[in-house]
């Protein structure tokens, strides 16, 4: 950057306040410049973060996260699951019982017994027939869904005291739930 102190050895002499004015014109004209290279930049990276964000957001549509573990016990497709207590497993989750209504995503795809089970902990889950799920084969778009009492999903919260309150997710079409897996509330 050009040098911002301008001293004018003899100021009775037009020369030097000529020559004076003249190096502040430069210095003025040198800051300008460095200012609009500076406002260039910050327009570019701008829109460069504005890309950036609209790539996250793809991002986030397409990469729920994904977790596995044991399966104790023969699951669905879709069906929530809880991880049971100090071991890498897992098991259907349900509100009725305390120590299952902590649910932690749906199943990804059908788990026998003993075999890894993966599972989804958020994002889109969608699938093609949710008979397994909720009992009918379509998901009701817009509604909220809950952990059931017996596992599975429903649209009723439970309302009886010793049971859990668990929100699952909202389904965004009649084969897509978007998952935001909540911590259980007991009643």
């Amino acid at each position: 950057m050009a040098d911002t102190q301008w001293r004018i050895p003899n100021p009775n002499s037009p020369e030097e306040v000529r020559r004076a004015f003249s190096k502040a014109r430069q210095s003025a004209s040198d800051i300008a410049t460095d200012l609009s290279a500076a406002e260039s930049d910050i327009d570019a990276l701008e829109a460069e973060a504005i890309l950036l964000d609209g790539r996250l957001d793809d991002l986030e549509a397409v990469s729920p996260a994904y977790y596995s573990g044991e399966a104790d016990e023969d699951v669905s497709a879709g069906l929530p699951l809880y991880v049971v207590s100090g071991t890498a497993h897992v098991a259907l989750a349900r509100h009725d019982t305390d120590s299952k209504s902590g649910a932690v995503g749906l199943a990804k795809a059908d788990t026998a017994t003993g075999f890894s089970c993966e599972y989804q902990t958020d994002g889109k889950f969608t699938l093609g027939d949710w008979t397994a799920v909720i009992g009918a084969a379509s998901l009701s778009s817009g509604s909220l869904y809950f952990l059931g009492e017996t596992g599975g999903l429903t649209t009723v919260a439970p309302i009886t005291a010793g049971y859990n309150v668990t929100e699952i997710g909202t389904a965004v079409s009649t084969t897509t739930l978007d998952l935001q897996v909540r911590r259980p509330i007991l009643l």
